[in-house]
């Protein structure tokens, strides 16, 4: 039997669902009075919420796992591989969620902003469509989709018994470094007004 395809939706749509939603809750306001009553710094509770969202993708991951060894799905060393692009996906969701977070203090707007952003980002990544239906024209705007590099990294292990591309993954790598400089220069530039307006 082959359960490539439904293995493939699994893994294109779980593991960007899964982002967002930190996202969401990583530069949420609604806990910013339990910041201000916790000394966990400002840094914490967004790394507390990627960490659970951690938790729940593997036991989402192993319940996956299991039914697969059920259908006799091969489970290869190739797998190994999904700790890299799992690890950049939580990089890249906690250091945007903070970002977003730091901006939506004094920019408000980013609250609605942000949902709207995340349902087109889903809908320009290959998650319920092929990449190869896109027009070769529009193929450079999925090349610039971090998520999309993401899918790959993730789908190679699991469904073509393969590693992932390099050049993929470091793009993704360079872009949560290049955020990660944005956060610490923003909270450098806005940590006592962010005190002030917490």
């Amino acid at each position: 039997m082959d359960f490539s395809s439904a293995t493939s939706f699994y893994c294109a749509l779980y593991d960007p669902v899964f982002q967002p939603h930190a996202i969401q809750i990583a530069r949420g306001s609604k806990r910013a009075r339990l910041y201000r009553k916790l000394p966990l710094g400002l840094f914490g509770p967004p790394a507390s919420v990627v960490v659970s969202e951690l938790v729940i993708y593997l036991t989402a991951m192993l319940i996956f796992v299991f039914f697969l060894s059920v259908v006799d799905y091969p489970l290869t060393l190739f797998w190994g591989w999904l700790f890299l692009p799992v690890g950049l996906m939580l990089s890249l969701a906690y250091v945007l969620g903070v970002v977003l977070g730091l901006l939506e203090v004094f920019i408000p707007d980013i609250r609605r902003i942000v949902p709207i952003a995340l349902q087109i980002g889903f809908w320009l990544t290959p998650i319920v469509y092929v990449p190869s239906v896109v027009p070769d024209r529009f193929q450079a705007v999925l090349a610039i989709n971090p998520m999309y590099h993401l899918l790959a990294a993730i789908r190679s292990p699991i469904v073509f018994q393969a590693s992932p591309s390099p050049s993929g993954l470091i793009y993704v790598a360079t872009i949560a470094a290049c955020l990660t400089i944005v956060m610490y220069w923003l909270y450098r530039l806005m940590g006592k007004a962010l005190r002030d307006a917490l």
